[in-house]
């Protein structure tokens, strides 16, 4: 059965009609065109003018109105029912629409719906298929964009969930898409790259990561997008340190540093001093790296800012445990566990406290916090820190074992 707006277009189109002669003194030709796409129901009064420069009789459009009006109404209980988080009840009646010929919306906007649905149920495998049915969908019209696009909110889906690895799968395979059609401009298209970028690294895949960035630098430029710029480049800073490219560590850094400093952005800053002191410790020189954190730990913006104040407890602990200061790194780790962080600090900060109750033989405390550091790895898929978090635990019960040995008589 032909929506409202089908047999209108039909309707037209055998007559030879544009729309703007249809609908001339009578509505606009965008109107025309929005009711033939049903996104719209014309009126009573306009319904009935249609039907009359079309030649037909009233019920033949008003009969589609009809059974269309009641797929709309379903449609928005489905809504209702998804505002108020009855996502179970809104399901059903998405399914159920989704089964009707006559569909007012677009089934794309059916499914995203749906896809909704199962992500807020906890459903992930039928909100990636429900995302996967979407990009069929929209390819069989030709609408590569749309695809690109759904695959993108599909690795952010993942990303909400903590899923690292699929997120990667789904932008990986929108900008293999989206590199097959270079011509087509796409305004996400910097987040995309800057997205896979950050993902690439909690893979130790920098090589992967440092193009992306490099592709989201060229793009921000391109469009004169500052701020993504800048945390593009504070970005590629921290690849370069995980590869140990301590010079260009470095001048990334000081290049993100300078346009916080441009912009005000206090977390910036902060953020980019810590680096300078990571760097530090890659040079073999703790007790700069502490000068340095120590200054700018006594500043406002930083006492204010809690997540980056944990972090640079931690690396002002890593550099006293550098110098042998084992009961001052202790103090610093102590004082980052009392503070929020972000999941990839925390790690840090876990991993500092084993190793530092390690090197005090306090191995019991050790070895809580090793495995702490593991579970906290393991829940963000960061196979760089589950690796060095494991070899820290192996060590920390090697020690122990050896100190049991030792006093058994």
């Amino acid at each position: 059965m032909m929506t409202i707006g089908e047999r209108i277009r039909k309707l037209r189109r055998e007559r030879k009609m544009t729309q703007a002669e249809l609908g001339k003194g009578l509505v606009t030709t965008s109107m025309i065109s929005q009711i033939e796409s049903n996104r719209v129901f014309p009126s009573s009064h306009v319904l009935a003018e249609l039907a009359r420069r079309l030649g037909v009789d009233l019920n033949y459009l008003s009969e589609a109105l009809s059974d269309q009006s009641e797929i709309y109404n379903l449609f928005h209980q489905a809504r209702g029912c998804m505002e108020q988080g009855q996502y179970e009840a809104a399901l059903e009646l998405l399914l159920l629409l989704l089964g009707q010929p006559p569909m007012i919306r677009r089934t794309e906007m059916i499914l995203l719906d749906i896809a909704t649905c199962y992500e807020q149920l906890g459903d992930m495998k039928k909100c990636s298929e429900t995302w996967e049915r979407l990009v069929q969908v929209v390819l069989e019209r030709g609408d590569i964009p749309a695809a690109i696009g759904y695959y993108y909110r599909l690795g952010n889906v993942y990303r909400r969930q903590e899923q690292a690895a699929l997120a990667k799968l789904y932008w990986d395979r929108a900008v293999a898409m989206l590199e097959r059609h270079p011509d087509i401009y796409m305004p996400l298209a910097l987040k995309l790259y800057a997205n896979l970028a950050r993902v690439n690294v909690v893979f130790a895949g920098y090589s992967a990561s440092e193009r992306a960035y490099l592709k989201a630098a060229q793009i921000a430029k391109e469009v004169d997008a500052e701020m993504d710029l800048v945390m593009i480049e504070h970005g590629l800073s921290n690849v370069y340190l995980e590869q140990g490219r301590q010079e260009e560590a470095e001048a990334w850094t000081k290049r993100a540093l300078a346009h916080y400093e441009a912009l005000k952005h206090s977390r910036g800053i902060n953020q980019c001093r810590i680096n300078l002191a990571v760097i530090d410790l890659l040079r073999s020189a703790p007790q700069r790296a502490v000068d340095r954190l120590t200054e700018w730990m006594a500043a406002p913006e930083m006492q204010s800012d809690h997540f980056r104040l944990a972090k640079a407890y931690a690396v002002r602990g890593e550099a006293f445990a550098q110098m042998g200061q084992f009961d001052r790194a202790l103090a610093d780790g102590l004082s980052a566990n009392e503070l929020p962080r972000e999941p990839q600090v925390e790690t840090c900060i876990y991993h500092l406290l084993a190793t530092t109750y390690q090197a005090l033989g306090r191995l019991d405390e050790a070895l809580l916090f090793a495995s702490r550091a593991i579970e906290s790895a393991d829940r963000r898929q960061d196979f760089t820190w589950m690796t060095k978090t494991r070899n820290t635990r192996r060590s920390i019960t090697l020690s122990k074992n050896r100190k049991t040995e030792t006093v058994t008589p």
